[in-house]
């Protein structure tokens, strides 16, 4: 009976797990690409180097938080045992 809740339990924190990471994908990364995608275009019409070099700022942190996010949708992936795929 212990074994059989201990293994209903750790199914119920996998599919947590499987959830939050399914939200992360489609509540993060879609806007925050977008962001990214809006930021670019910005930046090439903007002038002036310390507005150009506050907007990179914000580049780069867009850029470090859709990593983590990639990070943890191939974690999600390499526990379903699929090989995420890397671009150069």
């Amino acid at each position: 009976m212990i074994l059989q809740n201990s293994v209903l339990e750790a199914q119920m924190r996998n599919e947590s797990l499987d959830n939050f990471t399914s939200t992360i994908s489609h509540e993060f990364r879609t806007p925050l690409s977008t962001c990214l995608m809006f930021l670019v275009t910005l930046l090439s019409l903007i002038s002036d180097n310390s507005q150009r070099e506050i907007l990179r700022l914000v580049e780069r942190q867009l850029n470090f938080l859709l990593s983590l996010v990639n990070d943890v949708i191939d974690l999600k992936m390499l526990r379903a045992g699929i090989l995420p795929e890397k671009s150069e």
